[in-house]
């Protein structure tokens, strides 16, 4: 008989700080991906790219912490949507940037091994939710 993941915040919480420990490696993979796949936002990415690092992780553990706490994450996605208006994203580069914070998680797994694949599946999940919101938001 197989068992069905489901989303579970709590365990994501407690692998999230190691997804992050190496800064850099997943901002380069990140950046990398996301450029290769919607180069016309590298001018966006120019400047400042260890602050938009911080920024990136900030924004992804408050989604984490808001998911685990219940009280969900569409305040955070609106907020983040109302930030980025300006910058005219499209349901493509919402999904460059879903495809590439995958593509940076796993690069981040191979170097620690210490992740379960259950954390890579609940981040995928996470994702999916995120990213879904997005684009409602984004949308609306």
């Amino acid at each position: 008989m197989r068992i069905m993941q489901t989303f579970d915040p709590s365990y994501l919480l407690e692998y999230f700080p190691k997804i992050f420990q190496t800064k850099g490696q997943f901002r380069d993979a990140f950046y990398r991906k996301l450029l290769e796949d919607a180069p016309e936002l590298q001018p966006h990415f120019d400047r400042y790219p260890i602050a938009k690092t911080h920024m990136m992780e900030r924004f992804m553990t408050d989604l984490v912490r808001s998911a685990t706490s219940g009280s969900g994450i569409a305040d955070l996605v609106s907020r983040f949507s109302a930030s980025h208006k300006k910058f005219n994203l499209t349901d493509r580069h919402f999904t460059a940037c879903e495809v590439a914070m995958k593509y940076a998680f796993e690069q981040v797994r191979q170097v620690h091994h210490s992740l379960p694949s259950d954390a890579e599946l609940n981040f995928h999940m996470f994702l999916e939710i995120v990213f879904h919101e997005l684009r409602k938001t984004a949308q609306g």
